[in-house]
């Protein structure tokens, strides 16, 4: 159906500006340790969405030594 279709089409949307967010974000978190709350909740809210998928291995990393 057409309404299935925009679904679709607004996760796959959703899912690529949030990976874009927390990969353009993610060298600036590297470097300063105040911007790694947002890259987390970047991550919390794509988990949120896309169980299934997994996050960047670095941001990951970063993430649990935070």
């Amino acid at each position: 159906s057409l309404a299935g279709e925009a679904l679709l089409v607004a996760r796959h949307l959703a899912r690529e500006a949030l990976l874009r967010e927390m990969k353009d974000l993610y060298p600036e978190a590297l470097r300063d340790e105040a911007l790694r709350p947002l890259l987390q909740d970047l991550a919390k809210r794509f988990q949120a969405l896309f169980p299934e998928e997994p996050i960047p291995e670095g941001i990951r990393s970063l993430l649990q030594r935070t």
